[in-house]
């Protein structure tokens, strides 16, 4: 007992009072000014919501449920906080249960730090991520394993049952995307792309960033989509580059679903194939064709897990998706599926 007490004073003295100070002054006293923020913006009863701070696929999927859950609650005064940047923020702009209810901010760490100091029974902020609102926390552990993608519950399961408490038939409120004809037909010829014969790659995803299919693969698909008469874009933002012979394609969230069945009336077919990411909730609902490769390792679930977890298919997102697992030495086999699915294509 006494080894443990010394610990504990060699821990606190005589620099770590300081030190617990900066911490709490760097937490959760600027969470509280956050806090003070919002209510002088919405009032004392506003209710205040988020979900993972980072993640496109969380934030599409609490836009399809968030109104239910305010009509079960009752609720009509709330905030739902998105980062100042990235894709979150264009995702909220694709519901209309958040316009007028966004709050955009850097970080959201110090509300949720000074939520757990208060350690009241009902949370200053609400999180739907079912890692936050399971009391088991089954979605992150169960023994020495992971419960994401066990006995396929996928990760709509998960937000209903823990994050939202709604039952599993909840219907769904859709995206509103940009359907102007006239924006497309000028998007197609800037980029030089032929509606109705284009292919999307999609190579990047910002939570696979350590377990990315090497470039390789993608300039394989490329080259062989290239050779078979298609145009080829590559969707990327920032620092990311297209792949080689494909134009970069800066897609806005609220024209991907409009730019891929877009077709000149044709009768063709546009293609997308990309890495599991976010980007894949909110293009599942295209017609285009749709390849959608899940890596064997994730960092946010087990191992071998992605297609149950994740799956467009298993989510109820689409029932026409073809997807595959990627893992080390699996390059050739899936590139040979998906010229096999491309050639099916037409």
């Amino acid at each position: 007992m006494m080894k443990v007490v010394k610990k504990v004073l060699k821990k606190i003295l005589p620099k770590g009072v300081p030190d617990m100070y900066r911490v709490y002054k760097d937490r959760e006293i600027k969470g509280f000014l956050l806090y003070g923020e919002l209510v002088h913006m919405y009032g004392s009863s506003v209710r205040i919501l988020g979900t993972a701070w980072r993640g496109t696929g969380d934030y599409f999927f609490c836009g399809m449920y968030l109104r239910k859950w305010l009509e079960k609650n009752g609720i009509s005064n709330y905030v739902f906080l998105i980062p100042d940047s990235g894709g979150e923020k264009r995702i909220s702009q694709l519901f209309s249960v958040f316009e007028n209810h966004s709050f955009y901010c850097r970080d959201v760490g110090r509300l949720y730090a000074l939520s757990t100091f208060l350690q009241w029974e009902n949370p200053l902020c609400e999180n739907f991520h079912h890692g936050s609102k399971n009391p088991y926390n089954s979605s992150e552990t169960v023994a020495e394993g992971n419960m994401n993608g066990y006995k396929d519950w996928n990760m709509i399961d998960f937000y209903l049952h823990f994050g939202f408490c709604l039952p599993v038939d909840t219907v769904r409120e859709m995206p509103r995307f940009d359907c102007d004809e006239q924006k497309l037909r000028k998007l197609f010829m800037q980029k030089n792309l032929n509606p109705g014969r284009t292919a999307v790659l999609s190579p990047y995803s910002t939570g696979l960033k350590e377990f990315m299919i090497p470039f390789s693969f993608w300039e394989s698909v490329a080259s062989y989509l290239l050779d078979k008469g298609f145009t080829v874009a590559t969707n990327c933002f920032g620092n990311e580059t297209a792949v080689n012979g494909t134009v970069c394609l800066m897609l806005d969230y609220a024209l991907t679903v409009p730019f891929l069945d877009y077709n000149a009336g044709n009768g063709s077919q546009n293609v997308f194939i990309g890495i599991r990411s976010g980007l894949c909730d909110i293009i599942a609902s295209s017609h285009c064709k749709k390849i959608v490769i899940h890596t064997y390792r994730a960092q946010w679930w087990p191992d071998g897990k992605s297609m149950q977890y994740t799956s467009l298919n298993a989510m109820g997102l689409c029932n026409d998706a073809i997807e595959y697992e990627w893992d080390s030495g699996k390059d050739e086999a899936i590139l040979a599926d998906v010229k096999h699915e491309i050639e099916r294509a037409w």
